[in-house]
C-alpha cells in the first residue's frame, strides 16, 4: 500500500469504491480527496452513485437511497 491512497488514507471510502464500475482504477490509485468522478457502491443496499472522491471525502453524506428510506 501507498501512503496517501484512498485505501490507506479513507478504508471508510474505500470499502464502497465500486470495483466493477470504476474500470481499471482501483483505491491504491486515487487519493481520497480527488476532483475525478468515480463510481461508489453502498455495502448495505448495493445502490451506486457518482461522486467525486474530494465531495465524498469532505461531507459526511454516503448512500442517498439508505438516506431516503431512512426518512
Amino acid at each position: 500500500m501507498g501512503f496517501n491512497d484512498m485505501a490507506t488514507i479513507r478504508p471508510d471510502m474505500a470499502a464502497q469504491f465500486s470495483r466493477t464500475r470504476n474500470g481499471d482504477l482501483t483505491p491504491q490509485d486515487v487519493v481520497a480527496g480527488t476532483g475525478k468522478r468515480l463510481w461508489w457502491e453502498c455495502q448495505d443496499c448495493g445502490f451506486e452513485w457518482d461522486s467525486t472522491g474530494d465531495v465524498r471525502a469532505n461531507s459526511k453524506r454516503g448512500c442517498k437511497e439508505c438516506a431516503r428510506k431512512a426518512k
